[in-house]
């Protein structure tokens, strides 16, 4: 009888060293979450900003950006060229920030550098804000984005 009293006092020690190990550890669950990155294609040819308010539109983006603070933006402004305006997860996106020829829209550039910034496997979007008037087969751009 003695025995069993023992060996039961060992269980209990050892199933209460167990659970002290175990709370010790700070288990958890993970949950994988997709990324999701939204990248803004800002048109900044001569049409587009001869003709449109800057402040107006800073002011939609920045207002989608403020409704989803869990998500990643970026920007990229294109012309004739494409250059790299904010780089995923920036919290402000300006508008104006490279200087490029605006004397032609070319959205393929912009997009071919969208892909490049953001990462695969992720949930990610375009979003183009153009007047549509491209000089450059949207064709081919829309294709390279798929």
């Amino acid at each position: 009888m003695l025995f069993a009293k023992q060996k039961s006092r060992l269980a209990l020690r050892s199933v209460a060293l167990l659970l002290v190990l175990l709370a010790l550890a700070g288990p958890r669950i993970a949950v994988e979450k997709a990324e999701h990155n939204v990248l803004f294609l800002i048109d900044r040819s001569k049409s587009v900003t001869l003709t449109s308010d800057d402040h107006a539109t800073r002011a939609a983006i920045q207002r989608l950006v403020s409704e989803h603070p869990e998500w990643n933006f970026a920007a990229v402004e294109f012309a004739e060229a494409a250059a790299l305006a904010a780089p995923p997860g920036s919290p402000i996106l300006p508008l104006g920030a490279a200087l490029l020829d605006g004397n032609a829209s070319n959205p393929d550039a912009a997009i071919g550098l969208g892909l490049s910034v953001l990462p695969d496997g992720a949930a990610n979007q375009f979003v183009l804000v153009s007047d549509g008037l491209f000089t450059d087969d949207t064709e081919i751009a829309v294709n390279a984005a798929r």
